[in-house]
């Protein structure tokens, strides 16, 4: 994008009641007073959504794993 310093991910997978609760939060540190687009936030935010999709969908048919 040009108008970032970095991008700070947090993610958190916490167990609960027969699963576990997924949060993630990012946070664009900008150069200056630029912002990213809401455009830009949507688009990013559906590209999280089908990785946290492909590794729950990961997760539910290898539970070996855990």
């Amino acid at each position: 994008m040009g108008i970032l310093d970095s991008i700070t991910h947090h993610i958190k997978v916490v167990p609960c009641d027969g699963g576990s609760k997924f949060k993630q939060t990012v946070i664009y540190n900008c150069k200056g007073s630029d912002k990213p687009s809401e455009e830009i936030l949507k688009a990013e935010k559906e590209i999280y959504e089908k990785t946290y999709k492909a590794i729950e969908a990961y997760g539910a048919a290898h539970p070996e794993s855990y």
